[in-house]
């Protein structure tokens, strides 16, 4: 059995991104718990990683409610449209890893939409991935 990598190999990603036509105004900045939906994340995920970033396009909006570095989606091709989803989110979550964190071996992203996310998540997800020699482990729910 290998061991878990602590958490100073893990970047944290919070995807705050997207177009919030459901939630009526950006969902990062809904109330939850006394604090917006992207505070209560970001507080949430902090113990689990050693960097933390945000991924979202409202950089003026979110930049009052965090000192996390906030990562625009960087258009790679133009083929791409303005709003290409959380997978593009995640790339650039990645390439900014690459250049800011090299010494980190992992990005654990979240969406800002799912605050409930286990407190165990990181570690969860980086036993799995240790114990079965994976390199990418995706949370599902039972049902």
């Amino acid at each position: 059995m290998s061991s878990i990598p602590p958490p100073t190999s893990i970047t944290g990603l919070i995807l705050a991104g997207g177009q919030s036509r459901r939630m009526g105004r950006d969902k990062a900045l809904l109330p939850w718990e006394g604090q917006t939906l992207l505070e209560y994340t970001e507080q949430r995920l902090k113990p689990m990683v050693s960097t933390l970033v945000v991924s979202s396009n409202q950089i003026e909006q979110l930049s009052m409610l965090t000192s996390s570095p906030i990562l625009p989606d960087e258009h790679l091709d133009q083929q791409l449209s303005a709003y290409s989803g959380p997978l593009h989110g995640v790339l650039t979550g990645l390439m900014w890893m690459q250049t800011h964190t090299p010494e980190c071996e992992w990005l654990l992203s979240v969406a800002v939409d799912t605050p409930s996310f286990p407190l165990t998540l990181g570690d969860d997800l980086l036993a799995t991935a240790t114990n079965q020699n994976l390199r990418l482990v995706c949370a599902a729910s039972k049902d």
